[in-house]
């Protein structure tokens, strides 16, 4: 059994600034995500714009098209680079969130907020299921595309299990996939929390 720390004395409290300061961090990454978009609209125009100047050239419509693909791609790598962010915010927040149970030296040590170390802990320690946490799929298909895209950017097996990805398929464009997720991940956090935080 690994020792509890004792229960923080304002247990409301700190279970209110555990899902606030993530909601800033998903805020944030929202916010950015906004931006990103915005800037490839701008670009785009601007490109069109200028593009009058060359009306006519039976060249312009490759060069269009090109340089529209290759906008997209930048935004492609971006909404990549948020999805992992976002995995970030909720491995931060894991660690903080165990922190106030076992101690912030123990889960580092021991490991504990990685999905196995963490089913483990709390089956043998609390007699709880990690996947019946609310939301928990959620947070669980958060991390598979998380190490997708930074091992190789393709759909593994544990991402395809997952209903929307295909086996072997590049990941794209993630954005519609983090708008849908940001949402629940935070119900996952909170949930997890009102779990490990003792009482």
């Amino acid at each position: 059994m690994l020792p509890v720390a004792d229960p923080p004395k304002n247990r409301t409290l700190v279970l209110h600034a555990l899902r606030r300061v993530a909601e800033f961090e998903f805020e944030r990454i929202s916010d950015l995500r906004a931006q990103i978009h915005a800037q490839r609209q701008q670009k785009w125009k601007s490109f069109l714009k200028t593009a009058r100047d060359w009306e006519g050239d039976p060249e312009l419509a490759e060069v269009a098209a090109n340089t529209r693909a290759e906008l997209d791609s930048i935004l492609e790598l971006a909404e990549q680079m948020l999805g992992v962010a976002t995995y970030r915010v909720v491995e931060l927040t894991t660690v903080k969130i165990l922190g106030w149970r076992w101690g912030p030296e123990t889960v580092r040590r021991k490991e504990l907020y990685k999905v196995d170390h963490l089913h483990a802990v709390l089956q043998t320690e609390m007699q709880a299921d990690l996947s019946s946490v609310q939301d928990f799929s959620v947070a669980d298909e958060l991390r598979c595309l998380n190490n997708a895209i930074k091992h190789n950017g393709y759909v593994n097996a544990q991402l395809a299990a997952f209903p929307g990805w295909q086996l072997g398929e590049p990941i794209g464009d993630c954005g519609p996939t983090l708008e849908r997720l940001s949402g629940p991940v935070g119900n996952y956090l909170s949930t997890l929390a009102q779990l490990i935080v003792p009482m």
